[in-house]
């Protein structure tokens, strides 16, 4: 433990040490700048980045529907592909995601009948992968435009 010397340090009335600073006015000016921004470029780098997943996902749905003996594609699937709107969930976070749209015509969602197509099921329908390849795949890009996106905004 420090032991205090008798007498050190500022008493009441003595005068407080003076300091000077310089070039804080452009500190705070570039944080209240990127503050202003931080908004937007959260905002594109959910969009700009769905995009990319949507895209090699339904490349790659596309090339692997229909593909398999006796297929009844209708291309529904296809169709029911989109992304969401950005939303905030229950903990304000913002989301935006990339999946299967229902129609309510059929006894499967689409959501599943794409996950029976990806892993495949247990009456012998072997899977298909198409959806973590297109991840896999986009993850290097996606990474590319958001760090692109938040230079813009550092810089």
């Amino acid at each position: 433990m420090l032991a205090r010397s008798e007498g050190a340090g500022i008493k009441a009335g003595d005068e407080m040490p003076k300091m000077q600073s310089y070039g804080l006015d452009k500190i705070t000016d570039k944080l209240e700048s990127i503050a202003e921004r931080t908004e937007d470029a959260l905002n594109l780098s959910l969009e700009r980045s769905a995009d990319v997943a949507y895209v090699l996902i339904k490349s790659g749905l596309e090339e692997t529907v229909g593909q398999a003996e006796n297929s009844k594609s209708t291309g529904e699937l296809v169709k029911s592909l989109g992304v969401t709107p950005i939303k905030h969930d229950k903990n304000g976070y913002k989301n935006i995601k990339v999946g299967f749209a229902d129609t309510g015509k059929h006894d499967y969602t689409n959501a599943s009948i794409a996950s029976m197509l990806e892993y495949g099921n247990s009456r012998g329908q072997p899977p298909r992968p198409y959806m973590i390849p297109a991840i896999k795949k986009a993850k290097k890009e996606i990474k590319n435009i958001v760090a692109e996106i938040w230079n813009e905004v550092t810089e």
